[in-house]
């Protein structure tokens, strides 16, 4: 694979985790709002609870490579995703993520190896139903829009873009477990 075939394959995966998402993101632009505690047993926490859907391992096989996301429960205010991309017996990409409840608001919070000093972005919801999730963080430079959409009990697509769909980057999946 050459340089630039690798490049382009990084910035597709974390378009992703999504995860989904992963993204080619290499500038750093704040992103972060000011620290706010974790909350639990809230009100708000039903939101937190639609996106159960999102639980379990999933994956897209791709003529470039296979996505893998996992997402478990870590406490009654916290998911937590993990996925790469992998391209033979090599991850050439992975992020963790939390989906947490803060503020009264449920932000999706990815950390990419090897991208923004290590440092994680936080986007925050405008979207959470049973079936949809949307975050976004316009102060990002890509992606700055993130989509989950469950399909159906076995399937999802996780979808990366700019705020002005000016790119997009769909990642369809099934579950494994």
């Amino acid at each position: 694979m050459n340089i630039q075939n690798y490049a382009f394959l990084r910035k597709d995966v974390f378009a992703l985790m999504l995860a989904i998402t992963l993204s080619a993101c290499n500038r750093t632009r704040p992103a972060e709002p000011a620290a706010v505690p974790i909350e639990t047993n809230t009100s708000d926490g039903r939101r937190l609870e639609e996106a159960a859907w999102l639980l379990g391992e999933w994956r897209n096989n791709t003529p470039r490579g296979v996505l893998y996301e996992a997402w478990r429960m870590k406490d009654d205010s916290t998911y937590t995703g993990r996925s790469c991309f992998v391209v033979g017996k090599d991850t050439v990409s992975a992020e963790v993520v939390n989906l947490e409840m803060r503020g009264g608001k449920l932000l999706y919070i990815p950390t990419v190896r090897d991208q923004n000093s290590g440092q994680p972005i936080t986007f925050t919801e405008t979207t959470v139903t049973e079936k949809e999730m949307i975050f976004e963080n316009p102060a990002h430079d890509f992606p700055q829009r993130i989509t989950y959409t469950q399909i159906t009990q076995d399937s999802m697509v996780a979808v990366i873009s700019g705020m002005q769909g000016e790119k997009s980057v769909q990642f369809p999946m099934k579950r494994v477990k």
